[in-house]
């Protein structure tokens, strides 16, 4: 990893160009020194002018760029980003070049990776020669002497707290020598509180580590360009303006010149099959194969598809032809995603499933069952289209219905950040989404995202779940009476590879899916654990060790084979290299964070051939998502490797697609 500490070193200026051996940085040279916003005009004579293409500005005066002392570390997951830092925490520290009365440098990363950080840091350090503070339990009693810290170790939940006494906090009060964001990914949505936090943070130097610094629209840099205060474009005017193009969306709709030219000085992103410029890999890594499986419903399964498919898609016709999608988008979604579930497991989309064998005769019951479900979504289309925008309330039974969706995890993302909601709000209006999305559009258009109904922040209604609330498995399913064809062959798959003592990772965003997955396990005689939401930090560092660890007893102590874990819980920060085989069983709406889940098992220190697999069901919905995950990678990975490519998706584009 020599060649990224070098331009770490060189970015943050401990380094000249020329030590920076077999980097093309004449050309980050050059970008550097031009402001941006400007170019260069040579006049007949032979004076040089300088003129800024944004708002016409003229002058004869060199505009130089502002200096970005630091960068987005965007090398793909596994490539050792966490090592780097350490090194260069680690040359600085040599040098001795703190400031006096400067704090030392802040990390701020994930719960899941606190110890982690603390465990490479005592493993790649000389015994002794770098203090390391986790500032996470008992703060109070750490602000003292936090500055005789070279390395402070905190998490963004704490960060945000800190934030809300940011005047008295020691975090906001002084100047570090450097912050580091772990997994920065995590302050793309920029009205968040945390985005917020580390935009107020004062420091020498910033940096952002990300495998994934765009994961579903181009809006998602901007954040990282306000932390880095990269010139004009850490103002969101001139993001929307110049960047995004004004797109309301902001997925995909870009000025890629103008986007590459603030890039190319700032990001490192290389490829795990990046060679030196002596040819050498930049990595050596077993063998990554992936499959697409593709499987077929069975017939019950098929039929049940097919009638929800056929009411959803009329449905849709119609308020596409109408120009009511946008209107009635968060509904729609719950349609398209009662067949995922479907796709996936059929007491997912359908609880009461379990007295239904899915034969010839249950037609009547199966046609209740989706009675219940279309009639409500009706309804609350007719509500929706019949709003005067003004005066809407929604009934108290239909929220008492949101709130039971909500405990039963029916609404996971928000449908406007696509983050996971941790506080849902409920409007008067019947919309859920995340707390902050609500509260930006309330502040900034005084209405709902999603309707644009007017709204006050005394119209929302704050739902928190505690983990006692939800909905345990042995009361919504008997796991005996429904099978799933997408069921049997993961556990074909799995079957397989406890035969052959290897390790798996399963993948899914459906809890209850995990819950069917283990009882089925647990009835083979298969070890497996289970890592979701409510698993704790401490259990989560304890299932990941027994996941990992090898016993000298081997025949007292055995390794569990499966690791059924939730796709946005285990996408993170984790180090499964215990595992060389993968199954995802259903696909996420963003693709990249099924990338990051693979790359959890696909890092240094594996050192088995590497398998994974998608399981797809055939001519059903998931294809059309497999499909549309193709074009955003290829998009993502253009907006990143500096190709001219522009595409105008947006949401609304996306679920024509789906639905087609």
């Amino acid at each position: 990893m020599t060649t990224g500490l070098s331009w770490m070193l060189y970015r943050e200026g401990h380094i000249q160009k020329e030590v920076l051996f077999g980097q093309n940085i004449e050309k980050l040279e050059q970008d550097r020194k031009l402001n941006t916003l400007f170019e260069e005009i040579e006049l007949p004579d032979g004076q040089k002018i300088y003129h800024n293409q944004f708002n016409g500005y003229i002058s004869d005066i060199f505009q130089q760029e502002k200096q970005v002392r630091g960068g987005i570390l965007a090398d793909q997951m596994g490539l050792g980003k966490t090592l780097m830092s350490i090194s260069l925490i680690q040359y600085d520290l040599e040098k001795n070049r703190r400031k006096k009365g400067q704090l030392g440098t802040l990390i701020v990363l994930t719960v899941t990776t606190l110890g982690q950080w603390r465990n490479e840091i005592d493993k790649f350090s000389v015994q002794g020669s770098v203090k390391v503070l986790s500032f996470y339990e008992k703060r109070d009693s750490m602000e003292g002497n936090i500055v005789d810290y070279d390395i402070v170790l905190t998490t963004y939940g704490v960060l945000g707290i800190e934030f809300k006494k940011k005047d008295k906090s020691i975090i906001f009060k002084n100047n570090w020598r450097r912050v580091i964001l772990d997994e920065a990914q995590k302050i793309k949505s920029k009205e968040s509180q945390v985005s917020e936090a580390c935009y107020f943070l004062k420091s020498e130097f910033k940096w952002a580590l990300t495998g994934t610094p765009l994961e579903n629209k181009i809006d998602d840099l901007y954040s990282l360009f306000k932390f880095l205060e990269v010139n004009a474009f850490s103002e969101w005017r001139f993001w929307k303006k110049y960047v995004s193009l004004g797109n309301s969306s902001g997925q995909f709709g870009m000025n890629t010149d103008v986007l590459h030219a603030l890039l190319k000085p700032i990001i490192l992103r290389r490829q795990k099959d990046c060679k030196y410029q002596d040819g050498k890999d930049i990595i050596s890594l077993p063998k990554k194969n992936i499959y697409l499986t593709k499987i077929q419903l069975d017939k019950g399964e098929k039929r049940l598809y097919q009638m929800i498919h056929d009411k959803s898609q009329n449905i849709f016709n119609q308020l596409n032809q109408e120009k009511l999608i946008e209107k009635n988008y968060i509904h729609v979604f719950q349609i398209i995603n009662k067949l995922r579930q479907l796709c996936v497991h059929p007491s997912l989309a359908f609880p009461n499933l379990n007295d239904l064998d899915f034969k010839e005769g249950n037609e009547q019951q199966i046609e209740d069952q989706l009675e219940i479900f279309f009639g409500k979504f009706q309804k609350l289309k007719e509500d929706n289209n019949n709003k005067n925008n003004k005066n809407v309330q929604i009934s108290e039974s239909y929220k008492n219905q949101l709130i039971n969706q909500i405990k039963n995890k029916e609404f996971q993302q928000c449908l406007v950040c696509f983050e996971d909601i941790i506080i849902h709000s409920i409007s008067k209006c019947g919309h859920v989404l995340c707390k902050n999305c609500f509260q930006y559009s309330i502040l900034q258009n005084k209405n709902c995202p999603m309707c644009r109904t007017s709204l006050t922040l005394e119209e929302l209604t704050e739902i928190i779940i505690e983990d006692d609330d939800f909905v345990q498995p042995k009361e919504y399913l008997d796991f005996d009476k429904v099978s799933g064809s997408k069921l049997k062959k993961i556990l074909e798959l799995i079957d397989e590879i406890h035969n052959k003592k290897e390790q798996v990772i399963i993948f899914s965003q459906y809890v209850r899916m995990l819950s069917v997955l283990e009882y089925q396990l647990c009835k083979k005689g298969i070890s497996c654990r289970k890592l979701d939401g409510k698993t704790s930090a401490k259990n989560k560092s304890e299932i990941v060790k027994l996941f990992t660890k090898e016993f000298q007893n081997k025949l007292l102590f055995q390794k569990p084979t499966a690791l059924l874990a939730s796709l946005k819980v285990a996408s993170v920060g984790l180090n499964l290299v215990g595992a060389n085989n993968v199954i995802l069983c259903d696909p996420w709406w963003n693709p990249a964070i099924e990338d990051q889940a693979v790359e959890r098992v696909h890092r240094i220190g594996q050192n088995k051939e590497v398998f994974v697999w998608r399981i797809i069901c055939e001519d059903t919905i998931e294809e059309r998502i497999h499909q549309l995950h193709e074009v955003k990678r290829k998009m993502i990975n253009n907006a990143l490797t500096f190709n001219k490519n522009q595409n105008q998706n947006n949401a609304i584009q996306d679920l024509i697609y789906i639905m087609q």
